[in-house]
């Protein structure tokens, strides 16, 4: 049974004990200990404020799926401050399918969060996402975390036994570049002779023509800086896809040839189109607030004048390079132009800018009504126009073809 409550933990021996005692038992990802720093904090300035909605949830088995932090926090606080008092509120007797989907659905998880908690190998967390989304670690649909516990179970031990052929190298043992050797293997059924690129890759000594594609990949990533954004991400796993691809076929490697990255999937996966690319295009909407006596319309034409547009600064950070963008009218709610994104800057007055490739005028249209409900789905209302100034809907490809229809 199901069973909510307010409890107060204080600095005495009995409080503290009750803190360990919810700890003595945890399936939930590793801890973070500059968050138990930052609340022990809060808890020793008084600033610590009760919220009824953050829950400390314990499953009926007994495990704590949630709070290990504030719990961890609250010990370590207890130390300092003798007659500390903190408020929680415990929820116990949580079944663990429904304590795993309140884990599941927020969206500060990453995939090594999602299998940690469940007593899995995080650490191939990343790499499984990868495979997943062929390459890109950011994609329109991302897969869903229940996507990433099945697939990690399928794939776990040939990720580790692939990951352990690859020496500890800097720029080589890197996540991208070990999903395209798994996808590979998965994809060929040649799991041997891509455990011998590994230890090419590795090691060196090829001992034929075609070898030589695992040294040249070795040579290309290693004068590189690292896989760091998404775009040099998808770039190493496509030049691995391609070194592997011609290594596997046995084409021999000359000495003008270079490894170049794969324009599509190499080693498509069971129910995947062949050939099929990752789009890691990326489309937002964004509503262009009117300034002073300006309208948005007007404001939006000064824009693409100039190609500069001045942003909410929320809403820059969001934005890549190469991303297109369909501006809206505040006024009548309605794109009236698209563009493409050049690069992010600081203007003169300290305003952070858009500076755009291209961009065209089109008639005004309208996108599923202007994707508001998605805009602020979690208050469950329409956001208000200032909500809409800070915010960047992400567009799909075929929203977009709408536009420019």
């Amino acid at each position: 049974m199901v069973k909510f409550e307010r409890i107060v933990l204080d600095a005495s021996k009995d409080g503290v004990e009750i803190a360990k005692r919810l700890l003595s038992k945890i399936a939930n990802r590793k801890l973070r200990p500059w968050q138990v720093t930052k609340l022990a904090k809060l808890m020793l300035s008084g600033k610590w404020q009760e919220d009824a909605s953050m829950e400390i949830v314990q499953t009926s088995k007994g495990f704590l799926k949630e709070g290990q932090n504030r719990l961890n926090a609250f010990i370590t606080a207890a130390a300092v401050k003798p007659n500390l008092k903190i408020a929680f509120y415990l929820k116990t007797g949580v079944p663990d399918e429904q304590a795993y989907a309140v884990q599941a659905n927020q969206a500060s998880w990453n995939a090594g969060d999602v299998l940690d908690a469940q007593g899995m190998d995080g650490s191939i967390g990343k790499v499984v996402k990868l495979i997943k989304n062929r390459g890109c670690s950011t994609i329109v649909s991302p897969p869903t975390h229940e996507d990433i516990l099945e697939s990690a179970k399928e794939m776990g031990g040939l990720i580790s036994e692939i990951r352990d052929h690859v020496k500890d190298i800097r720029k080589i043992k890197t996540a991208p570049v070990l999903a395209a050797l798994v996808r590979g293997a998965m994809s060929t059924g040649k799991k041997e002779e891509v455990l011998r690129f590994c230890e090419i890759l590795s090691e060196g000594q090829p001992k034929s023509p075609s070898e030589q594609w695992a040294l040249r990949l070795y040579r290309v990533l290693s004068e590189e800086r690292g896989p760091r954004n998404y775009a040099e991400v998808l770039r190493s796993y496509r030049k691995t896809e391609t070194a592997l691809h011609s290594f596997l076929g046995g084409t021999p490697c000359k000495a003008d040839d270079k490894v170049i990255a794969a324009r599509k999937e190499m080693f498509p996966l069971s129910g995947e189109p062949a050939g099929e690319a990752c789009d890691r295009t990326r489309r937002f909407l964004i509503f262009v607030p009117a300034r002073g006596s300006i309208t948005s319309a007007s404001n939006i034409e000064k824009a693409l004048e100039k190609r500069v547009l001045q942003l909410n600064g929320i809403v820059s950070r969001k934005i890549p390079s190469g991303a297109k963008l369909a501006l809206a009218s505040l006024a009548d709610k309605k794109v009236v132009a698209i563009g493409t994104v050049k690069s992010t800057r600081t203007g003169d007055s300290g305003i952070p800018e858009l500076v755009l490739l291209n961009a065209e005028k089109i008639e005004p249209r309208e996108i599923d009504g202007m994707k508001l409900v998605s805009l602020s789905c979690s208050q469950g209302k329409i956001p208000s126009m200032r909500d809409l100034t800070k915010q960047a809907t992400k567009l799909t490809a075929a929203d977009m073809a709408l536009l420019t229809a």
